[in-house]
C-alpha cells in the first residue's frame, strides 16, 4: 500500500534570520572628454594629451625648481600635420630666461625634428641640435636627454633609443617645477600632436641613459595625468521605498555635461520577482540637477526568512490517500506495466505566522518561497505533484522531481502582490505515484515546511 499517513517524524525548523543585501545604486554617464585628452590615439592606458590650441601644463608635481637628471616622455606627430612650431617646452637655464623645446618644421610633407636649449646660465640666448630630419608620422617616438657630467653640464639625446647624438654643452637644468608644456604657444592644431608618459628622474648622481625608453631608475617620478585623469561624473544615492526606486538624490552634479547622461540603476542581486529601474537626468550649466524615474523596478533589500510548520487537513486519510502497488502479483507481463498515483494530501495551517507579523511588517512583499518536504520513499517512490497553493487553490507550476530524494527542497515562484499579511493563505498540495519496478511499500510523508523570506526595505 501507497499510504499518506499522519507525520511522525518532524524537522527542526530553521532558525530565523535576517540577510542583509545589496540594494540599488546608480551611475551617470562621464561628461565629455576635456579637448586636452584623446581616447582616439593612446600610447599607454586609456588616454593620451592631444593639442587642441591652447597651452597644456602637465605638472611636475613634487620636483624642486631646476634640477638635474634625465627626463624623456612619447610623442605623436600626426600624418596632416603642417607649418613650423613649438610642440613642447621643459626645464630652464638658472634665470629662467630660457627653456629647452621641441620644434618641428614641415616641407612638402617631410617632418624635421628640433631641440633647443639655452646656451647661457643667466641670460638670453638659444642653441638647436637635429633630432631628426624626417621624422615618421602617424607612429609614436620616445624623446630623453639627459645630464651625463654635472660639472660640465654636459647632455645626450635618445631619439626612440636607436639615435645617439653628440653630447653637447648646454647650459640649464632639464627638469623645473614649472613642467611641460605642450603647445607653449597655442599654435597646434586640435590632434596635431599627441603626448603620453611624461617622467623625469631626478637624481644626485651622474645619469646613465637607460637601454629600455622607461627602464627604472633612481629618483624617477612620472607625472603623465592622462591616463589617472577622472572625468567629473555626476553621482547620487537611490531613494528605496518598498523596495521599488523613488528617486535619486544628486550628491554630486559632475561638471561638463553638454547633454544629459546615461542614468544606470544596479541589476538586482536575484533575478526572482526583480526588475531593473530607469531613469532620466537633467542637465543644466553643465551638471546634472535632477533625475526623474522613469521605471521604479523591485529591489529586494535586507530581508527576513522564517521556517513555517505545518499539520495536514487530513490526517490519515487512507481512503484519499492509499494507493494498491501496481506489481503487488505477477502473474503474466501484462503485470509489468502502468503506475498508480495516491491521492492529493493538502498541508495548510502553518504555525509562526504570528510571530512572523509582530513586528507589522505585514504590508513587506514576500520575495522567495522555498518548500521542503521529508518523505520515506523507499527509494521506490516518485514525486507527481508538488505544489504552492492559495485558499486552497494551486498556483504556479507543479515543482516535482522524479529524482527528487526523501528530502528535497524545491523553489516555488512568489504569486503575484503577495505580502507577509497573506502567507496565511498558502499551503502546499503534495501527490506520489509508484515507480515501475515490483514492490508493495508503503509510504510516509513526516514534514511540509515553507521558508518565506521578505524584505524590510
Amino acid at each position: 500500500m501507497l499510504n499518506m499517513n499522519m507525520p511522525t517524524k518532524t524537522l527542526a525548523p530553521y532558525t530565523v534570520t535576517q540577510t542583509t543585501r545589496p540594494t540599488a545604486s546608480v551611475v551617470f554617464g562621464d561628461p565629455p572628454l576635456p579637448d586636452k585628452f584623446s581616447e582616439s590615439v593612446v600610447q599607454f592606458g586609456s588616454r593620451s594629451y592631444k593639442s587642441s590650441g591652447s597651452a597644456i601644463t602637465v605638472p611636475t608635481t613634487g620636483v624642486s625648481d631646476l634640477q638635474h637628471g634625465s627626463v624623456g616622455f612619447w610623442f605623436y606627430v600626426s600624418e596632416n600635420y603642417s607649418g613650423n612650431k613649438t610642440i613642447v617646452e621643459f626645464g630652464a637655464n638658472d634665470n629662467d630666461t630660457e627653456k629647452y623645446a621641441v620644434y618641428l618644421q614641415e616641407s612638402s610633407g617631410t617632418v624635421q625634428a628640433f631641440l633647443s636649449f639655452p646656451v647661457n646660465a643667466t641670460s638670453s640666448g638659444t642653441g638647436a641640435t637635429v633630432l631628426s630630419t624626417n621624422l615618421t608620422t602617424g607612429e609614436w617616438h620616445f624623446l630623453q636627454l639627459a645630464q651625463i657630467n654635472q660639472a660640465s653640464n654636459n647632455r645626450q639625446i635618445h631619439l626612440d633609443n636607436n639615435s645617439s647624438f653628440a653630447t653637447a654643452s648646454y647650459k640649464g637644468n632639464i627638469i623645473d617645477d614649472n613642467g611641460f608644456i605642450i603647445d607653449p604657444n597655442g599654435s597646434l592644431s586640435d590632434g596635431d600632436v599627441f603626448f603620453d608618459e611624461f617622467y623625469a628622474t631626478t637624481s644626485t648622481s651622474e645619469i646613465t641613459v637607460p637601454s629600455a625608453s622607461l627602464s627604472g631608475q633612481t629618483g624617477e617620478v612620472f607625472f603623465d595625468g592622462a591616463e589617472a585623469y577622472v572625468p567629473p561624473r555626476a553621482r547620487g544615492t537611490v531613494k528605496i521605498a518598498r523596495n521599488r526606486v523613488t528617486g535619486v538624490t544628486i550628491t554630486d552634479g559632475g561638471s561638463g555635461y553638454v547633454t544629459a547622461p546615461t542614468v544606470t540603476f544596479s541589476i538586482p542581486y536575484t533575478d526572482t520577482g526583480t526588475t531593473q529601474a530607469t531613469a532620466t537626468a537633467t542637465v543644466a550649466n553643465g551638471a546634472v540637477t535632477a533625475v526623474s524615474v522613469t521605471s521604479t523596478g523591485v529591489y529586494p533589500g535586507s530581508e527576513v526568512s522564517w521556517q513555517l510548520t505545518t499539520t495536514p487537513w487530513t490526517v490519515n486519510d487512507h481512503n484519499r490517500c492509499g494507493l494498491t502497488a501496481p506489481l503487488g502479483a505477477i502473474h503474466n507481463l501484462a503485470d509489468l506495466s502502468g503506475q498508480n498515483n495516491s491521492g492529493i494530501l493538502h498541508w495548510s495551517g502553518y504555525r509562526n505566522i504570528s510571530a512572523v507579523t509582530a513586528d507589522g511588517s505585514t504590508v513587506a512583499p514576500v520575495t522567495a518561497i522555498e518548500i521542503r518536504v521529508f518523505a520515506d520513499k523507499r527509494n521506490r517512490l516518485q514525486d507527481r505533484t508538488i505544489q504552492l497553493t492559495v485558499n486552497g487553490s494551486a498556483v504556479g507550476t507543479n515543482l516535482a522531481q522524479s529524482t527528487a530524494g526523501n528530502l528535497h527542497t524545491y523553489t516555488a515562484a512568489v504569486p503575484a502582490n503577495l505580502t507577509v499579511g497573506g502567507i496565511s493563505t498558502l499551503g502546499v498540495d503534495t501527490q506520489y505515484r509508484s515507480g515501475t519496478q515490483p514492490h508493495q511499500d508503503t509510504m510516509t510523508v513526516d514534514t511540509v515546511q515553507l521558508l518565506i523570506t521578505y524584505s524590510t526595505d
